[in-house]
């Protein structure tokens, strides 16, 4: 079972949702038993809560995703891009929870549950640059208002995708639809980006990128990239990852 602790040097309200004392990163990287257990099937709108849905994120995925570039070149034809990606995603220690909140600068003030820490680290194939992307980063989902079905709140990285600096945005989480939706202004898009869970195995992912409005109270209206995927979780761990990882991280 799950732990919890508190955030450091906060009141015992506040507390991040732990994975236990006998997790360990990379763990989804361990050799293969050669057993395959069937992926649990969903109803339609049946509920699953944020906890367990984060822990149904962590483990390894392979993702097949493309992308629609929908700004015209001086020429005026827009793009596709196609890549494939193999994630790991484990659980973050509560110092490295912490880390992250601290480096965000977040008002922990404001938030009313259980925080939960996760690493995601992948390796990316671009099959139309023919290259290798590598990256990773640490985040935070800190919840600060439930309602009905969706929690809502602060989503937090050391490092975001589209700029490489600590950054602070927002989720909410439909537990009937199974869906995340996270936001994140950076300084020329709004990216929004969606993961449906639709079995422990499968998830449907949804990037859109829009241009930012000149003001954040503005509609967000112009999409300049929409992006789509579908992401499997190897039923028998570790193996028959999509791009296996040439070097691992630090």
């Amino acid at each position: 079972m799950a732990s919890s602790c508190t955030f450091v040097g906060l009141a015992p309200r506040i507390r991040i949702q732990s994975a236990g004392p006998n997790s360990r990163r990379g763990a989804c990287r361990g050799p293969s038993t050669g057993r395959r257990t069937l992926p649990r099937m969903y109803a339609h709108g049946e509920k699953v809560a944020f906890p367990e849905y984060c822990k149904l994120l962590t483990g390894a995925w392979n993702s097949e995703r493309t992308y629609h570039y929908l700004t015209p070149d001086s020429d005026g034809a827009t793009s596709v891009e196609r890549s494939q990606t193999t994630f790991h995603v484990a659980r973050l220690s509560d110092e490295e929870a912490n880390a992250v909140v601290d480096v965000t600068g977040y008002p922990r003030e404001i938030a009313v549950g259980e925080a939960i820490g996760i690493s995601v680290s992948f390796d990316t194939y671009m099959e139309e640059m023919q290259e290798y992307v590598r990256s990773s980063t640490n985040l935070v989902f800190v919840p600060e208002e439930v309602s009905g079905e969706e929690v809502s709140g602060a989503y937090l990285r050391d490092q975001a995708y589209e700029e490489r600096e600590p950054k602070a945005a927002t989720f909410v989480y439909n537990a009937g639809r199974r869906e995340l939706l996270m936001q994140t202004r950076y300084t020329r898009i709004v990216a929004v980006d969606s993961i449906t869970l639709i079995n422990d195995h499968t998830r449907v992912r949804r990037i859109l990128n829009y241009r930012r409005p000149p003001s954040d109270e503005d509609r967000l209206s112009e999409v300049v990239l929409a992006g789509f995927g579908m992401e499997i979780k190897p039923m028998d761990g570790s193996a028959d990852l999509l791009v296996p990882p040439t070097q691992p991280f630090a």
